[in-house]
């Protein structure tokens, strides 16, 4: 689970509404959602299950306020131009603009002409070449070779370099429980 494809990202959720897109790249959330509003005031949202969600509309229809619960939902279809979707639905329904932001996973998007450069910048550049190596000499001789064992030294070294990115220390687990 590399640290660079676990990126921050935010959507605004309009005043009114119950639910946002999200990014194109996105591929899951990670954790909580936090949300920001007009006065910067934060607090923290659940993401729960969307039936969870929609009986509280149920319940409540009407409400409005600040976002208390969040539920991920994939958009039906695909388009010749885009792949699968994913909206937040939040309850209730909002009564300003709110500014959700999330860890989230990414789904990269493939290399082009126009966006040559893949996730994880010059850390991990040459373990991608390495790893790109190594499976045509297994494409071509249908064997591992020489490439094979420089693409896992390079392997290496990028999950280190991707543990310096990594927080060492989450925080006190303090337990009363005694």
């Amino acid at each position: 689970e590399w640290s660079f494809l676990r990126p921050l990202g935010a959507v605004t959720l309009l005043s009114g509404e119950q639910s946002v897109g999200m990014p194109d790249d996105y591929g899951g959330i990670e954790g909580r959602i936090t949300v920001y509003d007009t006065t910067l005031s934060t607090w923290p949202v659940d993401v729960i299950n969307p039936g969870a969600l929609r009986e509280m509309y149920t319940v409540t229809p009407t409400m409005t306020g600040r976002p208390l619960k969040a539920a991920q939902e994939v958009d039906r279809g695909t388009m010749a131009t885009r792949s699968t979707r994913t909206t937040i639905l939040v309850f209730p329904i909002a009564d300003q603009d709110y500014e959700l932001q999330f860890t989230y996973y990414v789904n990269p998007d493939f290399l082009s002409g126009s966006f040559p450069y893949a996730y994880g910048g010059t850390p991990h550049a040459e373990t991608l070449k390495a790893s790109c190596l190594a499976a045509a000499e297994l494409y071509q001789d249908d064997m591992l070779g020489p490439q094979s064992a420089r693409f896992r030294e390079r392997l290496a070294a990028s999950i280190a370099a991707d543990r310096k990115f990594k927080p060492q220390l989450i925080g006190y687990n303090r337990d009363n429980s005694d």
